[in-house]
């Protein structure tokens, strides 16, 4: 039987050898925190300006994830989060805005959740759940 083409992954560890964090290896953070981390992070890097619009765009996240219109919290730990949830932000945050908007908030959102795989805070896959299908 050839494997050739299969990724094995045993402990963690892929075939080539490299980390593939799992649940538990996840560091449990709240969606506050975690953007208050990628803040710090990008900065230095970009403008004044592109920090403040990346923390509004990424904001209704927060305030979606922390149910600010809800009567609970949707996610109270990013570990946990999943491609539904994605779906479900989406749909809450295309009401009343334009589709531009939309792409730019999830393109940001895509940025962030590739940050939070840098930092433990989200399992590998979940960037591209967030990729808009708009």
């Amino acid at each position: 039987m050839s494997t050739r083409g299969v990724r094995r992954h045993v402990f963690g560890v892929t075939a080539v050898g490299l980390r593939n964090p799992t649940m538990t290896e996840l560091e449990p953070i709240t969606p506050q925190d975690a953007l208050e981390l990628y803040v710090e992070d990008i900065d230095g890097e970009l403008s004044p300006n592109s920090v403040r619009a990346k923390r509004y765009q990424l904001g209704k996240f927060v305030d979606w994830c922390e149910g600010a219109d809800a009567d609970e919290t949707r996610v109270e730990n990013l570990n946990e989060i999943t491609g539904r949830d994605f779906t479900r932000f989406k749909n809450w945050r295309s009401e009343g805005i334009n589709k531009v908007t939309l792409r730019t908030n999830l393109s940001a959102l895509r940025s962030f959740m590739r940050f939070c795989v840098s930092v433990d805070a989200v399992p590998h896959a979940i960037p591209e759940k967030s990729t808009s299908r708009t």
